[in-house]
């Protein structure tokens, strides 16, 4: 037994490698603590090497029972985890919490409190019971907490704590100092949230900064290949932006629109965005992920710019319009938040039908680390576009950038067309923008390496497939056939569907499944009770005239139902709704969903008449019916007293006010 109970042969062979213990910056010592420490760490290693404490003491001048509270120190356990080891040599460092035992002073005075609070803390646990619970936000009983936290307002319940066990009263410890123990419970306060207490982090700080401080250092994280995760989350643009309305008088009226949504995948690996998608609707829904999904596997196509001065960068695109092959890509992981758009059954099966891939992986909303990529490019989006432009309404109503962003953008006419170009500009350009992070290459050119690097075959989805993202499967019952003496149809979403392939199925009577294309619901396609396709319905009259969507057939339906509208065989419920928006007064609030998607829906109709040069009303989109391709569309039949037009270059017809409006007075 050495000295005060220390025996060299008990002490574990890990505490004897001295060149693993923690060390000390000897040059942050001033002269004479520099000497006392050299003198203690001489005496520990000659110690550890087995040297008698006679000559450790003759030669270092420390003590034997210096020695041995110095070597007891230096094995004990610290607060990072390891031992004290040769920081505990240092000399007058503090290693154990001050405990003060001098009774508190009764009289006030500018000294003379130390450690006051922690000894009234001892004499008064209850008091300290509070403030603990206070700090960690304990509910106890029916009591409840603030939501945020102040030290103030601890501060006047540790007050009145202190007034109930009749402190003031006997004229003690807090009401003797002038600043009745603030500065000491702050203090108290500030290494409660120094020792990592995750509770009082979250009640101090927030949610996020507690997770954060669980979160590692990066240094195991897995290095993904590409395609193997892909991040999607909605964000909420920065800018108020307008449409032209017509109103009654037949002029066209400027109205704001509420703030959209964008919702974006970018592929982890090579921080490229995929594809993304603009939503209209006042919360995003699982057809609007599903649209973000199916622009992600599409081809993607410069858009013709309003602006004659916007332009894209050199190079700028979605990896889609680099190479052939890599339209279709698809994805391993999905990665969202708890949004209740991602959590969707439909969003999870077309996942895993189309692209392959597991259900979405959900990780912690609100809390940008866990999808740090693309909120870390949301954040590049406003700050390089949205934020400078003079209608943005900033990160907040207290953003000094705010100024008036409603008034400016009535004023200026900043239209809905131009927010589609920014955004599509300003997603393009971030693609061909070097990245520190990805050896200062382009997200596309890093895609690109990534691809031909791959080790593992890619998959592709296919375009058939893709074109069917939107679509929705129903069961119905088939009505009418021979016992009631109609041909046999179907109803759904309130609108009739029939045709020849019905009739010959034989199935009236019977539960069918059909399959709804919610981008344009004018054409079904069915299935037999056993799988096996029965062919295409189409709608029957009203609603077999023009495209329209989900959307529009629900706000029709709303309308026809409070009895606003009338619907007969020979109207066009999508004209009837239009002819019905341009008679209401023009809201000064915002604009309607439903009147941004028919703008969506004429834009589309008219781009593709221009792409065929045929007539817009006419059109059949060759994606929503593949039982009547384009080539094969019928010509519009001609009324009495029309001239014939050359069936090679048909004319357009001039566009009335209301599409004028709604394609931005183009």
């Amino acid at each position: 037994m050495d000295g005060l109970g220390i025996r060299r042969s008990a002490l574990p062979e890990a505490f004897k490698d001295l060149d693993a213990w923690p060390v000390v910056d000897q040059a942050a010592l001033d002269e004479a603590r520099r000497g006392t420490y050299q003198r203690r760490e001489r005496a520990v290693r000659a110690w550890i090497a087995g040297v008698a404490l006679t000559r450790i003491e003759a030669e270092t001048g420390v003590r034997r029972a210096t020695l041995m509270r110095l070597l007891r120190a230096t094995i004990a356990p610290a607060a990072d985890g390891r031992i004290e080891g040769f920081r505990a040599l240092i000399p007058h460092r503090r290693r154990t919490a001050y405990r003060r035992l001098a009774a508190l002073p009764r009289r006030a005075g500018p000294r003379g409190y130390a450690g006051a609070l922690g000894r009234l803390f001892a004499e008064q646990p209850q008091i300290r019971q509070l403030v603990d619970d206070f700090l960690r936000k304990r509910r106890r009983a029916a009591a409840l907490h603030e939501s945020g936290f102040s030290v103030r307002s601890l501060h006047k319940r540790f007050l009145n704590a202190c007034r109930t066990v009749g402190l003031a009263d006997r004229g003690v410890y807090p009401f003797t100092t002038a600043t009745l123990g603030y500065p000491a419970l702050a203090r108290y306060v500030q290494a409660s949230l120094a020792s990592g207490d995750a509770a009082v982090v979250r009640a101090v700080h927030g949610e996020e900064i507690a997770k954060k401080l669980k979160s590692g250092d990066g240094r195991r994280r897995p290095a993904l290949e590409v395609l193997w995760r892909v991040e999607c989350d909605a964000h909420h643009l920065d800018g108020i932006f307008t449409a032209y309305v017509p109103s009654p008088l037949g002029t066209l009226v400027a109205v704001p629109i509420r703030r959209l949504w964008v919702i974006v995948v970018i592929e982890v690996a090579s921080r490229a965005v995929l594809g993304y998608h603009l939503s209209i609707r006042d919360e995003c829904d699982a057809l609007d992920v599903l649209r973000a999904i199916g622009s992600s596997l599409s081809r993607w196509q410069p858009r013709q710019l309003q602006v004659p001065e916007m332009t894209y960068a050199a190079g700028a695109a979605l990896p889609s319009f680099l190479r052939p092959q890599f339209v279709g890509l698809c994805w391993d992981e999905f990665s969202v938040d708890a949004a209740l758009a991602n959590l969707s059954g439909r969003v999870a099966d077309k996942l895993i039908q189309v692209v392959g891939c597991a259900a979405p992986r959900v990780l912690p909303r609100h809390l940008s680390d866990d999808r740090a990529y693309i909120e870390r490019l949301f954040r590049t989006i406003e700050a390089s576009v949205f934020h400078r432009l003079p209608n943005t309404t900033g990160s907040g109503p207290a953003d000094p950038r705010r100024a008036d962003p409603t008034g400016v953008a009535l004023r200026r006419g900043f239209l809905y067309q131009h927010l589609e170009d920014l955004v599509d500009v300003a997603i393009a350009n971030y693609n061909a923008t070097p990245h520190g992070s990805i050896e200062h290459r382009t997200p596309l050119e890093h895609f690109a390496f990534l691809v031909d690097e791959a080790s593992r075959p890619l998959r592709r989805a296919h375009p058939s497939d893709v074109q069917r993202l939107a679509a929705q499967r129903f069961e119905v019952k088939v009505a009418g056939g021979v016992a009631t003496g109609r041909a046999p149809f179907v109803r759904l979403l309130g609108a009739r569907y029939g045709g020849p392939q019905l009739k010959g199925a034989r199935v009236a009577g019977q539960r069918i499944s059909v399959e709804a294309n919610l981008e344009d619901l004018r054409v079904l396609r069915a299935f037999a009770p056993d799988g096996a396709e029965i062919g295409t319905l189409r709608a029957m009259p009203p609603w077999h005239r023009s495209p329209h969507s989900l959307m529009v057939r629900q706000a029709v339906n709303s309308l026809v139902h409070r009895r606003l509208l009338h619907l007969s065989t020979q109207s066009d419920p999508v004209h009837v709704l239009l002819d019905y928006l341009g008679k209401q007064p023009a809201s000064k609030k915002h604009v309607p969903p439903v009147y941004l998607e028919l703008m969506r829906i004429i834009e589309r109709e008219t781009t593709l008449a221009d792409a065929y040069d045929q007539p817009p009303d006419r059109l059949l989109d060759e994606s929503r019916d593949k039982a009547l391709p384009i080539e094969a569309a019928p010509a519009p039949p001609r009324h009495r007293g029309e001239s014939r037009r050359s069936e090679a270059t048909p004319s357009k017809p001039p566009l009335p006010p209301m599409r004028m409006a709604l394609n931005g007075r183009r």
